[in-house]
């Protein structure tokens, strides 16, 4: 008891803010699990599916579980999400046609449809459990998986003339299959072998038969159908007997799923719920949560208590099972939209905009989601749209510059905006022909000098750069070579040189001020490609920079990755070259290739260690040594919990060496073993802290200087364990130097330069 008092104390002590943080090696995804798209229940646990992947919500204790890439699950994009109580699996479709199955808290795969090689659409669309099959709807016909056997029994397709049908939904009345398709209700008798098509009929005696039917339930033995009749609404059908008849309320709607729960029917459209008894009379409408008047309801369930619990399109998980409704889901950024990811003042922060590949808009909204204290929060312009880039105040925080492919630079003052600079108000350049009658101000990348002038490309300008001082003035600069072009990022060396990318295959310009900003007269510009010894071309599209510890510019093209290693020489002489990187492939045959030469580079980040990470367009990230001889990682999605394989950006949490990947499918961070040099910033602490009993997995010292020494001893000053940094982190496998695993106690972790003038000391509680 006096042991499990003392633990609990020590635990509040060392961690009450490391409580979240995840160990070397781990992934975790930032995703957003606000558009709730289906859900079941299964074992008093709430499971609700997004695109995103699927949270559990546990109704006993009121504790969220994510299952996702990271945990199990073989995919991204989930359709439908079914339960069968008989065998106690749970299923999983996305709109790939990959299956997921749930059992005894294991996930299975079954990608044989999803790697199968069918023409049509492979996607998921539904699944209806029925006794011993799960029926599951897809783009290209029906699915028939026998649970009990956990194999594909069968797969039905719907034909007219040679067009295969989109099936949206089935159903099942008196042994007859009823498919919803997008050319009407389709019935074939389960008795008959409904691989052949021709033992389908499709029933016709109600108007607008061949019209996109989108959802069907069968309901006191009625069939109730909903028909999409254009202009995104919807009209509900009820089968009586022969005939058919409307629901008047539900007349200009959009119908989202149609429920038989118990002795009612639920259905869910764009505006509200409506419950309707067996003599189809509305016996109530959810049109208001209470804390919200919007209801986008995708699906419906009531629990035993009869509860409510609703996938709403705006709210995740919403339920009043404890009375009023709430609003339940897992803390995420507001959508997966993410491009330039930037970290300052240990928050990680993603610019929601973008463009296309041929450099057009998105028309996103101007969003900016933030990671800080292990919370995302959101906050958006939405008249303004597509940010592309972003530069922070180093004495403020919360004042942030960000560039818009539109409208401008932005100025952002604790979240709220202070300056949109225009036409009317900075030097900024306007392209009339994009948006007849409206100014339109691409603005790429943005930083932030030494003395806090922000500089900035204005695309397809006359004048490339301007800057806008510190002093508030504007200054527009000419750079020779470099007009009315698309400019990509620009970044400050330590010199104080301006490195940009010019897209569209313009390579780069380097433009040096001479440290006098107002006087233009005695600056200095150059613009080129990446050339080798020889001056032979080798390639002008360039898409990403980054300055290494060392003063090295290394670029990113679509032939792999080139090196300047005398970045500061840049205006000596008339030509500048590149260097490859060559690896042999000690093969016996002397032959050595280029650093990704068959890859586009699309961003570089340098680690803590001075590691190089790569992004690519194709094949995921890759982690590369300091010279970039040796790689250490390449993740894919194929191999790694990487949610796709086009990165747009790279970020690391320079405190907690945290890398964070802006992908096409969204946010992911892995945890990497490098960090920032951070013992001058008076920041030391380890994770995960405690090491509990069960935990076999490496202990991360963070805040550290590089090439400090670091010494962990017991309570007595006995030396456990000895080691270095690399970069501002070291890492601990928990035993001794001998090999043997250590004690429970409190451990002291000393941490000294090299040069003994800077020491710092942290305790770490480890439980065996």
């Amino acid at each position: 008891m006096i042991r499990r008092l003392f633990t609990i104390i020590l635990l509040f002590i060392f961690c009450i803010q490391l409580f979240s943080q995840i160990g070397s090696g781990e992934w975790r995804d930032h995703l957003p699990y606000k558009v709730g798209e289906d859900l079941i229940e299964a074992n008093n646990k709430i499971y609700c599916s997004t695109k995103s992947g699927v949270f559990i919500f546990n109704k006993s204790d009121n504790s969220f579980e994510k299952l996702s890439r990271i945990n199990g699950l073989s995919d991204l994009k989930i359709n439908s999400i079914a339960y069968s109580e008989q065998y106690n699996k749970i299923i999983i479709g996305y709109n790939n046609c990959n299956i997921d199955i749930i059992q005894n808290n294991q996930i299975i795969n079954y990608p044989y449809i999803k790697n199968k090689i069918i023409i049509g659409n492979k996607t998921i669309n539904n699944i209806l459990i029925y006794n011993q099959y799960a029926y599951i709807s897809c783009g290209f016909g029906i699915i028939v998986f026998n649970l009990d056997k956990n194999e594909i029994k069968d797969t039905y397709q719907i034909q007219i003339g040679n067009e295969t049908l989109n099936i949206n939904d089935v159903g099942i009345q008196n042994n007859k299959l009823i498919a919803a398709t997008d050319s009407g209700l389709f019935k074939g008798d389960l008795n008959e072998n409904l691989v052949d098509f021709s033992k389908w009929y499709r029933i016709t005696n109600f108007d607008n038969y061949n019209h996109i039917t989108e959802n069907i339930e069968i309901f006191n033995n009625h069939i109730y159908i909903s028909q999409n009749i254009g202009d995104s609404n919807s009209v509900l059908l009820f089968n009586e007997g022969a005939s058919w008849n409307s629901l008047s309320y539900t007349l200009n709607k959009t119908t989202q799923s149609i429920d038989a729960i118990n002795n009612e029917l639920f259905i869910s459209t764009s505006e509200d719920i409506i419950l309707i008894d067996e003599y189809n009379n509305v016996k109530k409408i959810i049109d208001d949560y209470g804390f919200s008047s919007n209801v986008n309801s995708k699906k419906i369930w009531v629990d035993n208590n009869n509860a409510y619990w609703i996938a709403d399109r705006v709210y995740g998980l919403v339920s009043n099972f404890n009375g009023a409704f709430r609003s339940y889901k897992p803390n995420g950024p507001a959508n997966n939209f993410c491009g330039k990811l930037k970290y300052n003042n240990n928050t990680i922060w993603a610019a929601a905009g973008g463009i296309t590949e041929r450099h057009q808009n998105l028309w996103r909204p101007a969003q900016f989601h933030y990671f800080y204290e292990e919370k995302w929060s959101t906050f958006s312009f939405y008249s303004l749209k597509d940010i592309l880039d972003m530069a922070f105040d180093p004495d403020d925080p919360d004042h942030i510059y960000a560039g818009s492919y539109g409208y401008g630079l932005l100025e952002i003052d604790n979240k709220s905006l202070i300056n949109e600079f225009n036409l009317k108000n900075s030097d900024l350049h306007t392209l009339h022909t994009l948006l007849p009658n409206q100014n339109y101000y691409r603005v790429g990348g943005v930083t932030l000098d030494r003395k806090k002038n922000v500089w900035m490309t204005n695309m397809k300008s006359p004048n490339l750069l301007h800057v806008y001082t510190n002093d508030k003035k504007w200054i527009e600069i000419q750079v020779n070579g470099a007009n009315d072009v698309y400019a990509g990022e620009i970044i400050i060396t330590k010199n104080n040189y301006k490195w940009i990318t010019l897209l569209r295959g313009a390579g780069i310009v380097v433009y040096d001020d001479n440290n006098t900003i107002d006087n233009l007269k005695d600056d200095r510009s150059k613009k080129f490609g990446v050339f080798d010894e020889n001056n032979k071309v080798i390639t002008w599209e360039i898409y990403a920079l980054a300055e290494d510890k060392k003063g090295n510019i290394w670029v990113g093209t679509d032939e792999g990755v080139y090196v300047f290693y005398n970045a500061n020489n840049v205006f000596d002489g008339e030509y500048f070259y590149a260097s490859s990187i060559l690896i042999p492939r000690n093969d016996g045959t002397n032959i050595a290739d280029k650093l990704l030469e068959t890859e586009v580079i699309t961003c570089i980040e340098i680690d803590g260690a001075n590691r190089k990470w790569f992004g690519t367009r194709n094949s995921g990230v890759y982690l590369f040594s300091e010279d970039g001889l040796n790689q250490i990682h390449h993740f894919s999605s194929e191999n790694s919990p990487l949610l796709s394989n086009y990165i747009f950006d790279i970020e690391i949490n320079g405190l907690t060496g945290e890398v964070f990947f802006s992908t096409s499918e969204g946010l992911i961070s892995y945890k990497s073993t490098a960090s920032d040099d951070n013992l001058q910033k008076n920041i030391l602490y380890a994770y995960p802290n405690p090491v509990r009993e069960d935990y076999n997995g490496p202990i991360t010292i963070a805040g550290l200087i590089e090439d400090s020494n670091v010494k962990i001893t017991d309570i007595n000053g006995n030396i456990v364990y000895e080691t270095k940094t690399l970069g501002g982190q070291a890492i601990w496998d928990g035993n001794t130097m001998s090999g043997e695993r250590v004690k429970t106690g409190v451990y002291l972790i000393f941490c000294t330069d090299d040069f003994g003038t800077k020491t710092k000391i942290t305790k770490l509680l480890v439980i065996n």
